[in-house]
């Protein structure tokens, strides 16, 4: 980091007093209070940051950016402890363009709005997984049936068996639904 800034410190010439002693309350009040006007604090404090990361406690020195050894510390910590979901994104593996599947499962994943373009690419990806699936039917499924009925084959018995046994239970659902519905229509008469 450039240190130009340096020379506009409040803090030039201090010595000392910008290193209290632990336990020093009087002396990190008057630190303290010479980083208060000064015109460079921000720098200060982002070069110790960088500086000290990684660092205890105990391996922090002096009144860096207005702030403590203590102050510093809890600054990282709750830095560090801030979901990465939540930071600007800085390198790594490209984020997914919207529009895109991909983009659509890192809005589901990180909880974030989705916007019409990445709804599209979904809806679009499930019919294709359909199509696919629809394609690759295995016979003896009603599936199957209906791939051969689509390609204007004759169906193989096991696929008739499974259609045939899929009609059956069709109606039989439909027998009970209306039966339950008459019920349903006496009680409440």
């Amino acid at each position: 980091m450039s240190s130009t800034w340096r020379g506009k410190a409040a803090c030039v010439g201090a010595g000392d007093l910008m290193f209290p002693e632990p336990g020093n309350r009087r002396g990190v009040a008057d630190a303290k209070a010479v980083c208060g006007p000064c015109p460079v604090w921000q720098q200060c404090l982002t070069e110790a940051l960088a500086e000290e990361h990684g660092r205890s406690k105990a391996n922090r020195f002096g009144i860096r950016g207005g702030l403590d050894t203590n102050q510093r510390y809890a600054m990282q910590r709750r830095h560090d402890a801030t979901p990465a979901a939540k930071r600007t994104y800085t390198g790594g593996k490209p984020l997914s363009p919207c529009g895109t599947q991909g983009a659509y499962d890192r809005h589901i994943r990180r909880k974030e709005p989705i916007d019409d373009a990445c709804r599209k690419a979904h809806a679009d990806r499930r019919r294709e997984d359909r199509a696919r699936a629809r394609e690759n039917a295995p016979c003896g499924t009603v599936a199957g049936y209906q791939r051969h009925r689509r390609y204007g084959e004759e169906a193989c018995g096991q696929c008739i068996e499974a259609n045939r046994v899929n009609s059956a239970v069709r109606r039989a659902r439909r027998a009970e639904q209306k039966r339950n519905a008459r019920i349903r229509d006496r009680l409440a008469a």
